[in-house]
């Protein structure tokens, strides 16, 4: 497998580390400071950047939620589809069943970490 890519059934999640295909680091392309460097992927420094005052009720409790930032973009579903389900009336995705094995946990990972607005959250239980 090519350093920083994630294969999952035909899904592609790409690291910060370069994208797929480059073993190099990644670099910035803010060249007059106008803007933060994020590097980092614009994550925040916790594992993400959701938080848990604000997860949706319809989680299971467990590790992983979904928080309301969530903007219905349908990217956890299709990352995770055993773990995530859609509120149809309220435009948001929550964590129906939490990770049962290592496949679920590394979806449900890849999900956290391609999540384009930090809506879902690890607290680490």
């Amino acid at each position: 497998m090519v350093k920083g890519c994630v294969a999952l059934s035909g899904i592609v999640a790409l690291s910060n580390l370069g994208g797929c295909g480059s073993d190099s680091a990644p670099t910035s392309s803010n060249t007059d400071n106008s803007e933060p460097d994020n590097s980092n992927g614009g994550k925040a420094d916790s594992l993400s950047g959701a938080h848990a005052a604000n997860k949706y009720p319809e989680n299971v409790p467990g590790k992983y939620y979904v928080d309301n930032q969530c903007i219905d973009c349908d990217l956890c579903f299709e990352s995770a589809p055993a773990n995530f389900k859609r509120i149809e009336e309220g435009g948001y995705f929550y964590v129906y069943k939490q990770p049962e094995n290592a496949d679920e946990t590394a979806r449900c990972r890849a999900a956290l970490s391609g999540c384009p607005v930090d809506a879902i959250g690890d607290d680490g239980e």
